[in-house]
């Protein structure tokens, strides 16, 4: 980190701030990793501890439909090579012992919910072989298999909060699924657990003992610390931005629907996946470069125009997940860290493409000065009515992930790419997600089936390629000028 800082200071003041605002994207906050920083403290004591802010209205959440499946995480892979069933179920075992968030119940003591760790937990691994089928199936069943086992309900208060399914294809192909209730996960997690597996996976093939050192701290030592960073001072001047950026904000989304919102979202959705040419992808890294901009910023830029000329409103509130990993000791944390930060900005048809994305830069540069605050204590500072019908604050997402998700060891006889698959769940009416890790730009539209048509959210998709297009090739446009098919529908 101080290697870094000094590679900081010695840039110019605008490519500092530039890259400075791209770390704290990814979680890394150098302002806050100076050493005489307090850090956090690993908690003295083996009992109950407090849920971090998200994950108790998560559990609020859970509380309300413990059976609804968008509560689970999922992550699967497609493994090709000759793969050891019992090393892989090992390495699994170790993942579990070195990070306790694994091992952690959610139960109500003395009226509070509380964090439980336990002191071991025994892990299992579900094996279907579908070698019997006729080979054009196999595929078919395998994603049906995974589907349900998605949707398939935890009970929080009894571990594991996780289901491993291996499918096995062929010989040498598999499909490995990790299932996770969201309490203990999310997808920095994913990552971090991916790599240790591997590492500990081509020790148990080789027989090389493996000693990797424990996380610095852990969830429930982050837990007990957030609830004590998030006061005075601290919480004071998070509170007062906040409540300012967000003041006289249209917090309701009038996108244009198929079907009239239900008083009672069901949070059935689809997913339409989608790749990016690399054409358009190398053009969009440019035009990032070209503005002083971060390629995040271009794709925000870009889903804030189309969401202005589908509905109309020029007030657009959109959400995106933020890691909250900027402290340098829950780098390889297992745990709920994720949580939304809200991005509003002034959209109008008169206004030029670049000037839109010169205001998300600006917007981006204050908000993630300001990103500690927690969604679920954001929502509670707006003291909004509740709304089943709809996501509080925002109802339109933007992901964005431009870090790789799998990174083979050297030596390692197995190729590993993740797969695709749609759990049927959506938490917000519509997503607009853009995964150009590994260097295979790709992503998906992920809408509420209460809502949308599929064919709908096939015209959106269309629209935002062919609106990408059209600010590469000329960012000075007004955006009522741009050639969408909304735009000559609305026309007639």
């Amino acid at each position: 980190m101080d290697d870094l800082q000094k590679r900081l200071a010695a840039l110019p003041p605008e490519k500092r701030k530039l890259l400075e605002l791209a770390l704290k994207q990814k979680g890394i906050d150098v302002s806050k990793a100076a050493p005489k920083q307090d850090g956090i403290p690993v908690r003295g004591h083996d009992g109950p501890s407090p849920l971090s802010i998200d994950q108790l209205r998560l559990w609020e959440s859970y509380q309300r439909t413990p059976d609804d499946p968008r509560h689970n995480n999922y992550n699967a892979q497609l493994i090709t090579g000759p793969l050891n069933a019992d090393a892989l179920l090992n390495a699994y075992r170790e993942i579990v012992r070195r990070h306790e968030a694994w091992r952690t119940a959610f139960r109500v003591i003395d009226g509070t919910p509380k964090q439980v760790v336990l002191p071991e937990l025994p892990v299992e691994m579900e094996r279907i072989d579908l070698r019997h089928l006729p080979a054009a199936k196999r595929r078919e069943e395998a994603n049906r298999l995974m589907v349900d086992a998605t949707r398939i309900p935890f009970d929080v208060t009894t571990p594991p909060l996780f289901r491993i399914l291996l499918v096995q294809l062929d010989e040498e192909e598999h499909i490995k699924l990790w299932v996770t209730h969201h309490l203990i996960t999310d997808r920095i997690t994913y990552m971090v657990t991916d790599q240790e597996l591997l590492q500990y996976y081509m020790s148990e093939l080789t027989g090389t003992p493996l000693h990797l050192p424990l996380p610095q701290v852990q969830y429930a030592d982050w837990a007990e610390w957030q609830v004590n960073y998030l006061q005075g001072e601290v919480l004071e001047e998070l509170t007062a931005f906040w409540k300012g950026q967000l003041a006289g904000a249209s917090l309701q989304l009038d996108f244009p629907a198929d079907h009239p919102r239900p008083e009672r979202m069901s949070f059935e959705g689809r997913r339409k996946h989608f790749r990016l040419s690399s054409e358009l992808f190398q053009g969009i890294n440019s035009l990032a470069k070209a503005e002083g901009v971060t390629p995040f910023m271009v794709f925000l830029a870009a889903y804030d125009a189309l969401l202005h000329l589908y509905s109309g409103q020029e007030d657009i509130v959109v959400g995106t997940p933020y890691v909250n990993r900027s402290r340098m000791e829950v780098k390889s944390t297992v745990g709920y860290f994720l949580t939304p930060i809200v991005f509003r900005v002034d959209v109008h048809g008169e206004m030029s493409f670049r000037d839109l994305l010169h205001k998300v830069k600006d917007v981006n540069v204050a908000v993630h000065k300001h990103a500690d605050v927690p969604f679920g204590m954001l929502v509670d500072l707006m003291e909004l009515p509740d709304d089943p019908g709809r996501h509080p604050v925002f109802q339109a997402m933007f992901v964005h992930v431009d870090v790789p998700t799998v990174q083979v060891l050297e030596g390692m006889p197995l190729s590993i790419v993740d797969l695709d698959i749609d759990g049927s769940t959506s938490k917000y009416d519509i997503v607009f997600a853009v995964l150009d890790a590994n260097e295979e730009p790709k992503g998906f539209w992920e809408f509420n089936a209460d809502l949308f048509e599929q064919e709908t959210i096939e015209r959106i998709a269309q629209d935002m390629e062919r609106l990408l297009e059209a600010v590469l090739q000329n960012p000075g446009q007004k955006l009522v000028d741009l050639p969408l098919r909304v735009r000559e529908e609305q026309a007639r």
